[in-house]
């Protein structure tokens, strides 16, 4: 057991690792190991369970039907995922779970996670904070799909990342770029190519992952 990534996990951030022992004492649980490229959860599996990641990363999916698959997100060792089928009255998953590197999940049921619920309080507050979280993700989503050109999307992106990291200037993309391309819903090639022009006007600067915005007042422009 990695009690040092569960010690980190959001959702177990109130406890150390001599309070896991009692705390889990009792409660079912599973480890399951993944090799790369694996699936953890296939889209559409009906399996009422959260996973957290003991060790390694795994990549969120969607396959549309006309065979394109765009990545949502990247989760690393302590994050957690299944949150938001945990309690629906479907509980399929609406994406595929993936296996980026050799990794370790533990999962836990609907009758473990209401069990943790009645045994430490302070765990279902960390839940509930932590599915409030997921739908203000869900939001932005959509909020970036709501625009209609690459600039804008790239725009209000880039200031949606300024507020979370506390910056009026620089920040760090959370992702590679072809990932960025994906969470868009746009072209790689579109990516780099509005992202040079930005550059070429002065707008922004760009090495590697950073980013800092050089013309605050353009930028807002394309978003008004």
């Amino acid at each position: 057991m990695n009690y040092d990534a569960l010690c980190k996990c959001l959702l177990f951030k109130h406890c150390n690792k001599d309070e896991f022992q009692e705390l889990l004492s009792g409660i079912e649980f599973y480890i399951h190991t993944y090799n790369k490229g694996e699936f953890v959860i296939s889209e559409e599996e009906h399996n009422a369970k959260i996973g957290i990641i003991l060790l390694g990363a795994v990549e969120v999916q969607k396959v549309f039907p006309t065979g394109k698959m765009v990545t949502l997100n990247r989760l690393k060792t302590s994050e957690v995922f299944g949150l938001s089928t945990l309690f629906s009255y479907d509980s399929y998953y609406p994406t595929s779970i993936v296996s980026l590197t050799r990794s370790k999940v533990l999962f836990l049921s609907q009758k473990s996670v209401i069990e943790l619920f009645n045994k430490e309080p302070e765990f279902l507050q960390q839940f509930l904070r932590f599915t409030s979280d997921r739908i203000l993700f869900l939001n932005r989503k959509i909020e970036i799909f709501s625009f209609s050109t690459i600039r804008e999307k790239i725009t209000y992106f880039l200031f949606s990342e300024m507020k979370l990291q506390k910056s009026d200037q620089s920040i760090i993309l959370p992702f590679a770029k072809r990932v960025w391309a994906e969470y868009l819903n746009i072209a790689r090639t579109s990516l780099y190519r509005v992202l040079k022009e930005m550059k070429e006007e002065g707008i922004i600067d760009l090495k590697g992952r950073s980013i800092t915005i050089k013309k605050l007042d353009e930028l807002k422009k394309e978003i008004l």
